[in-house]
């Protein structure tokens, strides 16, 4: 038990850099990645933004893509704030 709080103390004395600039398996580090999946969830809140226009604006736009843009831009915006 020591010997693991002696090791969170070593953590934490060397402040977040360490802990920011670490790599994942495939070489990007997390600040990139969450950055990546940020811009996946604008990205579909966006789409979703169009198809409401677009369906408001009386155009030729089935209604169930509506639906399905409009509940992954929902679901994606859930799962970044969980």
């Amino acid at each position: 038990m020591i010997e693991s709080l002696a090791a969170v103390t070593a953590l934490s004395g060397t402040g977040g850099s360490q802990i920011a600039s670490m790599k994942s398996a495939d070489g990007m580090d997390f600040g990139s990645f969450i950055s990546g999946e940020l811009a996946k969830v604008d990205s579909n809140l966006q789409q979703a933004d169009v198809s409401i226009r677009s369906l408001a604006a009386g155009g030729e736009i089935p209604i169930h893509d509506v639906m399905i843009q409009i509940e992954t831009a929902r679901m994606s915006l859930m799962l970044v704030t969980e």
